[in-house]
């Protein structure tokens, strides 16, 4: 019996996240998806927040309080991981820099994005805010 050696695996590729990553038009239809989908969720965690902070203290509306923990928690939640897949997607588009390290490298990159990501929803954020609540 002869040891396996790294270069004898091969994996078959994963076809949904390459294809993903290399259709054009899918990202660019499922960016603007995913930034107003992250303010959506922000604003839904703030309004929920907003209510549990209200309650917050009164013995009466414990059942209330504890509602509006979850729903504020499970929001913030969703609004973290839609911003972490907008922030891959956006990671996408551009090579890494050429940066000595790969530690260096992979934050640079992903800090970028992210960064890209916070500010494209922040925007939507306060567009929605100037518009919709006068």
């Amino acid at each position: 019996m002869q040891p396996i050696r790294s270069g004898d695996l091969k994996l078959p590729p994963a076809r949904f996240t390459k294809g993903l990553l290399e259709n054009r038009w899918l990202r660019l239809v499922a960016m603007p998806v995913l930034a107003v989908s992250g303010a959506f969720s922000f604003l839904r965690y703030l309004g929920w927040s907003f209510a549990y902070s209200g309650v917050l203290g009164l013995h009466s509306q414990a059942v209330q309080v504890q509602t509006a923990h979850e729903n504020a928690s499970l929001f913030f939640l969703a609004f973290l991981m839609i911003e972490s897949a907008f922030a891959a997607l956006v990671a996408s588009y551009w090579e890494p820099p050429q940066f000595g390290s790969a530690v260096l490298r992979f934050a640079s990159r992903y800090g970028i994005a992210g960064v890209v990501a916070l500010v494209v929803t922040g925007a939507l954020v306060a567009l929605d805010v100037m518009l919709l609540h006068r």
